[in-house]
């Protein structure tokens, strides 16, 4: 009631700034608005809306709550709460998008690879040997595999033996991550005339339990080694019918479907540098591949 009666006034108060009275005037109300007491009909307009909205707002801020008035209020502030929790969604949004961005790049960089290291032809050739355990053998054989290959014969003096506890090393650390699939190392002898079975699977048994020795007739090591580009070259004999036989010293990471992906020949990169290059390219190829 007190804003009605505020109302009224305001517009008696109107009218008598006016010099406009409603009780001796008996025109509409757009007459009156029009007629011959209204001195100036567009201040009078102007006066009349301008108090009508301020009665009304003020009659609506007596009748609603705190929150609602606050409501009303557009010029106020947000919440600093409300403010965290808009600048969260934000860096939220930014964050998720950024990191898509960077996954279909990093995926294209993995696929255009995959593509490159699939046109290498290193070990891409069958191969036909017999293995420590006197059993023919092929490629077909080890699909399926991640394989760690390497090159080299059983009278070594000192560069195969430190090259197969280098493999070993690796082996164990690599398949003591459950999150990668387990490695199979592969030695395939370059001196096929001394190297027999029963020989290379003594030898090979010494580093690793896992191992697998390939050895075959002097043409079947021949075509091998030429589909893995390896160098050997058998030197000469001295009186006790013994010699030494050159070769690459390199060792191939081939995976499942029986592709070349990596080499590490470097005999000063350390273990754990290599064990790191076989887990990422075994995660790369499960995120290709499934």
């Amino acid at each position: 009631m007190t804003s009605m009666l505020r109302f009224r006034q305001s517009l008696k108060d109107i009218a008598i700034k006016a010099k406009w009275n409603p009780a001796v005037c008996h025109c509409s109300m757009r007459n009156q608005l029009m007629c011959s007491y209204q001195p100036n009909r567009h201040q009078l307009t102007s006066m009349l809306t301008r108090q009508l909205f301020t009665s009304t707002r003020t009659y609506s801020a007596e009748n609603n709550s705190d929150e609602e008035k606050k409501e009303f209020d557009t010029d106020a502030p947000l919440p600093m709460r409300n403010r965290i929790i808009v600048v969260s969604i934000v860096v939220t949004g930014f964050g998720i998008l950024y990191y898509l961005l960077q996954q279909k790049k990093e995926n294209e960089r993995i696929t255009q690879r995959d593509q490159q290291v699939s046109q290498v032809d290193i070990g891409a050739g069958d191969y036909n040997l017999v293995d420590n355990t006197g059993k023919r053998v092929s490629k077909k054989d080890f699909l399926g595999k991640w394989l760690l290959l390497y090159f080299g014969f059983t009278h070594c003096p000192d560069i195969c033996p430190e090259e197969l506890e280098k493999m070993a090393e690796i082996i164990d650390l690599v398949d003591a991550d459950k999150s990668v699939p387990d490695l199979l190392p592969m030695f395939l002898t370059v001196d096929p005339e001394r190297d027999t079975p029963e020989a290379i699977n003594t030898y090979v048994k010494e580093f690793h339990p896992k191992f697998v020795g390939l050895t075959g007739t002097k043409q079947e090591i021949k075509e091998a080694t030429k589909a893995f580009r390896v160098y050997f070259s058998a030197g000469p004999k001295d009186e006790d019918n013994d010699y030494i036989v050159d070769h690459t010293i390199v060792m191939y990471l081939m995976n499942p479907k029986g592709n070349f992906v990596d080499y590490y020949g470097s005999r000063s990169v350390p273990t754990e540098k290599i064990v790191s290059g076989i887990k990422k390219n075994m995660k790369n190829y499960k995120r290709l591949h499934g």
